[in-house]
């Protein structure tokens, strides 16, 4: 499948940016409501979730955080991929493309 750049939204769960690693009480206080209520306008199917930390917000923990994991909602599904990050520390971009791509192709035969 091919996304344009009108197809894809991006967005972060931080709100409130600085210039160094920010914890995640801090995470949560500058996300508050913010990001919900995006997504919540956007209204997507989708919502590909990067990192175990926005992972466990946006879903409230009801499902552990892994690489490939999903939750289907009413009206959106989540899927769980690691932080871009955790491939750069293991010098494997590619894996992260190739996963980025496998859940789309999940997602379109769900």
């Amino acid at each position: 499948m091919e996304l344009t750049r009108e197809q894809v939204y991006l967005t972060s769960m931080v709100k409130c940016h600085t210039d160094r690693i920010i914890h995640h009480e801090e995470l949560i206080t500058c996300s508050k409501e913010w990001l919900k209520d995006e997504i919540r306008n956007i209204n997507p199917s989708l919502v590909v979730v990067i990192g175990s930390i926005p992972w466990a917000y946006l879903t409230k923990d009801t499902v552990k955080f892994g690489h490939g994991v999903s939750l289907k909602g009413k009206k959106r599904t989540f899927a769980g991929i690691h932080h871009p990050a955790h491939y750069l520390r293991r010098g494997d971009v590619a894996k992260f493309v190739k996963v980025g791509k496998e859940l789309i192709t999940l997602y379109e035969n769900s």
